[in-house]
Formats: structure tokens, sequence, C-alpha cells
């Protein structure tokens, strides 16, 4: 028995593992910092166009909070995006780039009715259950509770934060369940992003800016219209109160007696 044989063996293993290493896109590296640095430009941009056309139209302050919880939620999906991606390589061998790709395509269809459902009734039973109050996405000054002080500007913007923050917590829950139950998204992934070889860069490019940018503007639009407050009557929950149809007054000939209109 020759003892060349595992040394052999271990020498292609390594080997094919640094030709499929070579075609793997990199997620941190200066080509994917510098395209999420664009991508974030773009991104604020186009809010404050979404600011521009509003009407009425947010104070600063009040823009520059709400935005910012956008920003704090979308640093943690992206870390949490990189992680999985990468754990994902270790254990299965796949391109982290095609990972990335889906989770993006996932968290921008998919996600926002998980995002939406958690942010309105985790308000609902916040507020109207359990009588708390800074939930209310947008609102940084409630009236405050008898017999209670009302919360701080500071206070309101945490609490709203933390909702928003379980959204996205379940958010991407449910799309690493679909991405299990659904495996060839990920081998549609990976299909797609091998049509670029291994040409590293351009499949960052097309992954960390490209498409997310498309995605994630019309993400960061949809949130934000969802985390803008609205006052009660405007809110989608409170129901729509039907018209009220009052009966026509009857005419004289009506009350006019039978005899009357016979002759």
């Amino acid at each position: 028995m020759s003892s060349t044989a595992p040394g052999g063996a271990g020498v292609a293993e390594a080997s094919s593992g640094v030709a499929m290493d070579a075609r793997h896109c990199r997620l941190l590296g200066p080509v994917g910092i510098a395209t999420q640095v664009l991508m974030g430009v773009v991104v604020l941009a186009t809010l404050l166009y979404k600011r521009h056309r509003e009407r009425p139209r947010r104070a600063w302050r009040t823009w520059a909070l709400d935005v910012s919880k956008q920003l704090t939620g979308q640093g943690m999906v992206h870390m949490l995006n990189v992680m999985f991606s990468a754990v994902s390589l270790s254990y299965a061998h796949h391109n982290p780039c095609s990972l990335y790709f889906l989770n993006i395509l996932l968290d921008s269809t998919l996600g926002l009715f998980v995002l939406y459902g958690v942010l309105h009734g985790a308000t609902r039973v916040l507020e109207d259950v359990w009588e708390l109050q800074g939930f209310v996405s947008g609102e940084y000054h409630p009236a405050g509770a008898p017999g209670r002080a009302p919360p701080s500007v500071l206070q309101c913007w945490l609490r709203q934060t933390g909702v928003y923050l379980l959204g996205l917590v379940a958010m991407k829950a449910l799309v690493l369940v679909v991405l299990a139950w659904l495996p060839f998204l990920v081998a549609f992934g990976s299909w797609l992003l091998g049509l670029f070889g291994t040409h590293r860069a351009m499949q960052v490019v097309f992954v960390m800016a490209l498409f997310p940018m498309a995605m994630n503007m019309l993400q960061f639009w949809l949130i934000d219209s969802m985390l803008l407050y609205r006052p009660r009557s405007m809110d989608a929950y409170m129901p729509v109160p039907l018209p009220t149809v009052q009966p026509l007054a009857p005419s004289a000939e009506a009350e006019a007696p039978a005899e009357e209109r016979r002759s």
C-alpha cells in the first residue's frame, strides 16, 4: 500500500479547494466595501428625494430619526447576510455571493410582508393592549398617560427601533427557512453568478451594488412609508366608517291620500 495516496488525495483536494475559492467573491474585500459606500449614498439620496415629495413634509429632525432607524436595521441585516453567507460557505461550499444575492432578493420581496405584519402587530399589542407609549413609529412626542410622564425623544426612538429590529429578525428567520426548504434557489443563485466566471470583482459589483441598489431603493422607500407617523385617523388598521344613507323624504304626492290622487 502506497503511503503517498493520502497525500496525493490531500493535494488534489487542496488544489480543487483553491480553484473553488478562486471563483468565490469576497464580500468584505475592498471592492465590496467601496460598493457598499456607493450604495449607501444612492439610497440616502433616494430618501432625501422622497422627503422632498412629501406633503406635508417631515421636519429634518423627524426625518433623521426615521432614517436612522432604517440605517441601524439595515446595518444589522447586512452583517447577518454576510455572516450567513460565510458560514454556509464553510459548511456547504456555496458561493457567498450567490447566498447574499438570494438574501437580498427575499428580503426585498417576501420579507417586506413579514416586516409590515410584525411592525403593526407589535405596535397594536404594545400601545392598545398593554397601554405602553412611545412605540408608534414616527411619533416622538406622545401626549403622555394620566399620572405618567411622557417618554423622551430618545426613549421613543429606542422603543421604535427595538420593534423594527424585532421585525427584521423575524424577516431573516423566514428567509433562512425558505432557503432551507427550497434548495433549488441556492442552485439557481450559483448558476446565475457562475455566468461571471472567475471575475470576482464583477460578482461583487453585481451582488453588492447593482442588484441591491435597485432593490434597496425600492425597499427603503417602502419601509420609510411604514415607519412614517400617521395619526390615528389615517391608520390603516382603523375601520373606515360606512357612509350614512339618509332615507329619502316622502314626496308630497306620496303623502297625499289615494282618493285625492284618483281624483
